[in-house]
């Protein structure tokens, strides 16, 4: 079992859209995150109850480099709040903060320890920070590391966005991809290769490039040729291969079905490949009916 990265306690707090109210839930937490011992790109954020909630269902999340923030919700002070959010499923979960309040402080100020998580989680979730801490020195610093770090940044990100990426390619290639699941699956890529990445991509308009930019991190340009030069790297086909191995050896397929917002069909790879397709479909069926409403 990995030993935890980070670790403090926290309750869960229920939040209503409609209201916009945000009302902890009793009962004592302790928050996780490891380091998955397969991958390390891929970490896990486990809610656990303590004390006498021990009685109150776990909780465990998959944490993606890049798609997660850890921030604190400054419009609660009669607490300290901290939401984690995705940006690939817009997914917000709330936690309060259990540690004991520092003497004389406001109820809604954070204290060091509240700090100290911030930064470490902010760490974690930070892509250019594992980038550096993973990439060793260059002989040549000064001219294209920002540059050549930011383009590691966007591989990265958009190979953890696999889920989005596959999903609509998979609308436009049911035939090829029902034909190659009669056959066992080892790899993401024996069922897409870069050719087929390139072809999605060329193949959508602008307005549907538009999910897909948003996965490219500041700096870099938002266009179609610059998607086709990210899945044509290096980097992005070891992200396909390291996302496809968790994939088949990790058990973590509802993980990954919960959070890329499809339903849980099995695991491994062909697992994810008929929930995202069947996702895909269901979304293409929903888009056909609205504009025949409209």
């Amino acid at each position: 079992m990995s030993s935890s990265i980070v670790q403090f306690k926290a309750g869960r707090v229920e939040y209503d859209e409609e209201t916009k109210q945000a009302t902890p839930k009793r009962g004592q937490g302790l928050v996780k995150v490891t380091k998955n011992p397969d991958d390390p790109s891929l970490f896990s954020f486990i809610w656990e109850p303590r004390g006498k909630n021990k009685n109150a269902e776990k909780d465990e999340l998959l944490l993606f480099p890049g798609d997660a923030s850890w921030t604190h919700v400054t419009e609660c002070t009669t607490g300290r709040v901290f939401a984690l959010t995705f940006k690939t499923s817009g997914q917000k979960l709330l936690f309060w903060m259990q540690s004991p309040v520092e003497s004389g402080k406001p109820a809604g100020e954070l204290t060091k320890d509240d700090n100290k998580v911030a930064e470490q989680l902010a760490k974690i979730l930070d892509e250019d920070s594992l980038i550096e801490d993973a990439d060793a020195p260059q002989d040549n610093p000064e001219t294209p590391s920002n540059s050549n770090d930011a383009n590691a940044a966007t591989q990265q990100q958009l190979s953890q966005s696999l889920g989005d990426v596959l999903q609509q390619v998979q609308s436009g290639n049911n035939e090829q991809t029902q034909q190659q699941r009669d056959v066992p699956i080892m790899s993401i890529n024996d069922v897409f290769p870069t050719s087929a990445f390139v072809l999605h991509i060329n193949s959508l308009s602008e307005k549907e490039l538009e999910p897909l930019y948003a996965h490219i991190p500041e700096g870099l340009p938002k266009s179609r040729e610059e998607l086709i030069r990210v899945v044509q790297s290096s980097q992005f086909a070891q992200g396909v291969d390291s996302f496809g191995s968790v994939l088949n050896n990790n058990g973590i397929g509802s993980l990954v079905a919960s959070q890329l917002g499809y339903q849980y069909k099995d695991e491994g790879i062909e697992g994810f490949l008929r929930g995202s397709k069947d996702q895909a479909d269901k979304e293409s069926k929903d888009k056909e009916n609205q504009m025949d409403q409209d």
